[in-house]
């Protein structure tokens, strides 16, 4: 079974440092948050890409 988690529940400051905690916690997806998530595009965008 692959599981996901929401941003708001990872360590981290930054939208980097929560998925590298969410892959090295065994996670396989994540959930953004909606709310501005089209002012985030790039920010996450950046964060998939490393």
């Amino acid at each position: 079974m692959k599981l996901a988690i929401q941003e708001n529940l990872l360590p981290g400051r930054t939208l980097a440092e929560k998925l590298a905690a969410a892959e090295r916690l065994g996670f396989e997806g994540g959930e953004f948050w909606g709310h501005g998530i089209r002012a985030r595009v790039k920010e996450i965008k950046d964060a998939l890409s490393r």
